[in-house]
C-alpha cells in the first residue's frame, strides 16, 4: 500500500517497470498489440514464427499444421520425412512434410476419425505436449484418461506455463504460443532416458544445456547490466566503445543497450556472441523513475522507501554521494533500482538533462550551444525536449 500511495502521490514519477527494452526492434506494424515481445522477438529470428504482410496478428490463433512445423524446426533445420503420414486430408496441405516428419518421430497424433485436422486451433496444453515430445520427453505417460493433469505437472515442474495465466484448454493465441514455445525452449535438451526418467545434455562442467543453446546455439544470460557505452558502474569514468554492453561478471559484449538499461537486471539471449530476440527486464526488480527532488522526496518520505546503507549513487557517470540527491533540479532525474524488491534502494543513477529548443520535429533536430544536432532516427512534436552530452555524444532522455 505504501508504494501504491507513493506512486499515485508522485504525478512526475515516469515508472520503469515494463518488461522488455527494445520492443520496437519488432519487425511487425502491430507490435504495439503484442503482449510478450521477447519471445514473438525470439522467435522470429529464429524462423519459428512469423507474420504476413508486415503483421504479427497476435490475437491470432495457432493451429495444428503450424505447430507441427515449429516441432519439427525445434529437432531440425532442415526436417525431411521418411514417407508421408497417414492421415486423410493432408492432400494439399503446406505442412504434409512437417507433419509426416513429427508423426515419424512418435509424438503427432491424428483426430481418432483418419484426419489431422490442420488448420484446427490448437490448444494450450496441447501445444505444450507436441513441444514436449519434439525436445525428447516419452510421452506414454501423457495419453488416455487423465492425461491433461498428468501433463500439467510436468509443464508446471518445468515452469513452462509461467507468465502465462489464461486456459490451458482452449485455443491458444499467437502471442502467448510464443511465450510457452520459448519456456519450453528454455528446458534442458533430453540426451536419452534411464530407468524411466530424462537424461539432460550437459556441458564440459556437467551443467544442465538448454534446447535454445543445444539445438540453435543461443546462450541465456541474466545479470545487471553494469557498463555501455555511457557510462561504466565498476569503473568509473571510462565508459564502453559504442554498441558494447557489459554483464556483471561477464566480459564486455558486441551489442547495443540505452541509458535506461544501466544498472538493470537483464535476460539476454546471444548467438555466435551477437544478440538474439530483444532484452527483457528481471520482472522481479523493482525500478522507479522521478524527476527533481519535489517527486523523489515523496517517493522516500511517502512511499516507505530508503536506501540501503551501502548503496551506491552515480551522478553523471561519476560515483557520489547522498548529498547528490539534494541537488536535483526539476529537469534531472534520479533512477531507483530496488533488487529484491524489499523497498530497500540498492542503486541510484542520476542524469543531469536540460531543456533544448526542437529546430526540426522529423527527423529531430535540436539547437544546443554547439550547434544544431541532429537524432535521424527520432521524430517528435514537441517544442522541447530532455538532452545531455555524456561522454562526447548527446543523448535524447528516454525517460
Amino acid at each position: 500500500m505504501k508504494r501504491l500511495v507513493a506512486l499515485l502521490s508522485c504525478i512526475c514519477v515516469l515508472l520503469a517497470v515494463c518488461g522488455t527494452a527494445g520492443a520496437l526492434e519488432l519487425p511487425y506494424a502491430d507490435r504495439s498489440s503484442i503482449r510478450n515481445p521477447d519471445a514473438v522477438s525470439m522467435l522470429t529470428d529464429l524462423g519459428l514464427l512469423e507474420g504476413d504482410g508486415g503483421r504479427f496478428f497476435p490475437e491470432g490463433k495457432l493451429t495444428r499444421a503450424e505447430v507441427a512445423k515449429i516441432a519439427a524446426l525445434v529437432i531440425s533445420s532442415d526436417p525431411q520425412p521418411a514417407g508421408k503420414a497417414p492421415f486423410s486430408d493432408l492432400g494439399r496441405c503446406w505442412a504434409a512434410d512437417y507433419i509426416a516428419f513429427c508423426y515419424e518421430r512418435g509424438f503427432l497424433a491424428g483426430q481418432g476419425d483418419g484426419s489431422f485436422a490442420p488448420n484446427e486451433a490448437i490448444t494450450a496444453r496441447e501445444l505444450v505436449k507436441m513441444l514436449l515430445g519434439a525436445i525428447g520427453y516419452d510421452l506414454t505417460s501423457y495419453a488416455g484418461p487423465g492425461w491433461e493433469a498428468r501433463l500439467d505437472t510436468l509443464a508446471d515442474s518445468l515452469h513452462i506455463y509461467n507468465g502465462y495465466e489464461l486456459s490451458r484448454s482452449k485455443p491458444i493465441t499467437r502471442d502467448y504460443a510464443a511465450l510457452l514455445i520459448l519456456n519450453v525452449l528454455n528446458c534442458s535438451a533430453i540426451a536419452s532416458y534411464e530407468d524411466g526418467k530424462p537424461v539432460p545434455v550437459v556441458d564440459g562442467l556437467l551443467n544442465p544445456v538448454t534446447v535454445l543453446e543445444a539445438r540453435f546455439g543461443v546462450v541465456r544470460y541474466q545479470q545487471v547490466i553494469t557498463a555501455n557505452e555511457y557510462a561504466d558502474l565498476e569503473n568509473p569514468g571510462h565508459p564502453l566503445a559504442a554498441n558494447t554492453t557489459k554483464l556483471y561478471g561477464h566480459y564486455a559484449m558486441d551489442f547495443h543497450s540505452g541509458l535506461d538499461a544501466l544498472g538493470r537486471t537483464v535476460t539476454v539471449y546471444l548467438r555466435d556472441g551477437q544478440p538474439i530476440g530483444v532484452p527483457v527486464y528481471n520482472p522481479e526488480e523493482f525500478c522507479v523513475t522521478v524527476s527533481g527532488r519535489d517527486a523523489l522526496d515523496t517517493l522516500f518520505q511517502s512511499g516507505g522507501y530508503a536506501p540501503a546503507e551501502d548503496v551506491r549513487i552515480y551522478d553523471d557517470g561519476a560515483l557520489a554521494g547522498l548529498d547528490a540527491l539534494y541537488q536535483l533540479s526539476g529537469t534531472d532525474t534520479a533512477t531507483l533500482i530496488d533488487y529484491e524488491s524489499d523497498d530497500i534502494i540498492d542503486l541510484i543513477l542520476i542524469w543531469r538533462w536540460q531543456e533544448y529548443e526542437v529546430v526540426q520535429g522529423s527527423p529531430l533536430v535540436i539547437a544546443t550551444g554547439e550547434g544544431n544536432q541532429v537524432f535521424p532516427s527520432l521524430s517528435t512534436a514537441a517544442d522541447e525536449v530532455s538532452a545531455m552530452q555524456i561522454n562526447g555524444s548527446w543523448v535524447i532522455s528516454p525517460f
